[in-house]
């Protein structure tokens, strides 16, 4: 149950509360009346009028039971239940307060009401508009009709005068519940509000790391393979470690697109920081390279250890269009970028 709908919950359990003391004060006030009226003007018409009143006392006192842990609507039932039979008693018995009867058969619409079960409530008001009708044009029942006699003006001043105060008694609570519940809902949407804003700012701030973290993650990649331009229409590219699917791949594409744009006639692989190169990095490289020609630039393969040209060597792998060379400054010669040594045999190397 959420934190509102146990809000209204123990909001309608004090109202009943009020109104069951409510309708036993009032009521044990009027049957105190009604003792007193019997010491200056004895008669059984007051006597019959205090057992009417007694009824939802009693009635009061089972609601405040069945408030301890029972269901609301069984509560309210008895109240509304033993209000209608004390009023309808009083109605049919004593003519002059027929009247008065069919009005206060509006307290027990009220009470059904409380318990949020519409049918039940829509059930109360309909028979109550009936009662309330034929109270009013029932005829005296034989035997019935009691006179209060001199005691009329004071038990419909009683009468009179408990309305408004049972009215009040529910209608200040209403207000007092409606209140706090727009009290409940407006702490709830600023909660709510919060929570956004909280959600809003976690985002924003997860969103800042994802940029920062892409940005090292690049900057990682531009830093573990650097194409580096060396000269006009030259690509140096150092590949260190070890080389995986991934690293192959990322080669791939960024030697492709430096040469597209730097309009480069030879690049340059420099391995001389790996230490083993199996056949399918192998073949990986001799693909690029190829792809590379196919833009119109050579490929040297310049550091190749001994250990790794051993291999190459047992896995039968052709280097035709890697041009191997025994490190970068001899590739850097035959791509013609640095001056060739007078003593030396190498010729420079010319793109295609």
């Amino acid at each position: 149950m959420s934190t509102a709908q146990q809000f209204l919950e123990h909001s309608h359990r004090q109202l009943i509360n009020r109104i069951a003391w409510s309708v036993i004060g009032s009521g044990l006030g009027v049957i105190i009346v009604c003792g007193f009226l019997l010491v200056f003007s004895p008669t059984i018409g007051i006597v019959i009028y205090g057992a009417c009143v007694l009824f939802p006392v009693i009635g009061g006192g089972i609601a405040l039971q069945l408030l301890r842990g029972r269901p609301l609507w069984q509560a309210t039932l008895v109240l509304a239940v033993t209000q209608t039979i004390s009023l309808i008693g009083a109605g049919l018995i004593f003519y002059q307060l027929a009247l008065l009867a069919a009005i206060y058969l509006l307290f027990p619409v009220l009470f059904v009401s409380l318990s949020a079960n519409f049918r039940l409530a829509l059930g109360a008001a309909i028979l109550a508009s009936l009662l309330s009708v034929g109270i009013v044009i029932a005829p005296t029942l034989p035997g019935l009709g009691f006179d209060l006699g001199a005691t009329l003006p004071v038990i419909v001043a009683l009468s009179v005068g408990l309305f408004p105060f049972l009215a009040w008694v529910i209608i200040e609570r209403m207000i007092f519940i409606q209140t706090r519940a727009l009290a409940i809902a407006d702490h709830q949407a600023k909660e709510a509000e919060a929570a956004r804003a909280k959600s809003d700012a976690a985002r924003i701030e997860l969103e800042q790391r994802n940029a920062e973290q892409k940005r090292l993650l690049d900057l990682v990649q531009t830093l573990e393979l650097p194409v580096i331009p060396i000269g006009k229409g030259v690509l140096a590219t150092p590949i260190v470690g070890n080389l995986d699917s991934r690293r192959i791949a990322a080669i791939q594409d960024l030697l492709l697109q430096s040469v597209a744009r730097e309009r480069s006639h030879t690049v340059i692989l420099d391995v001389t920081g790996i230490m083993t190169l199996d056949s399918a990095v192998a073949q990986a490289l001799l693909q690029t390279a190829q792809a590379i020609r196919l833009l119109g630039a050579q490929t040297m393969l310049s550091g190749i250890r001994p250990g790794v040209a051993q291999a190459l060597v047992e896995l039968g792998v052709k280097l035709d269009d890697l041009h191997p060379v025994s490190d970068l400054s001899q590739a850097l010669m035959m791509a013609g970028q640095i001056s060739q040594p007078t003593h030396s045999v190498v010729k420079p190397f010319h793109a295609m």
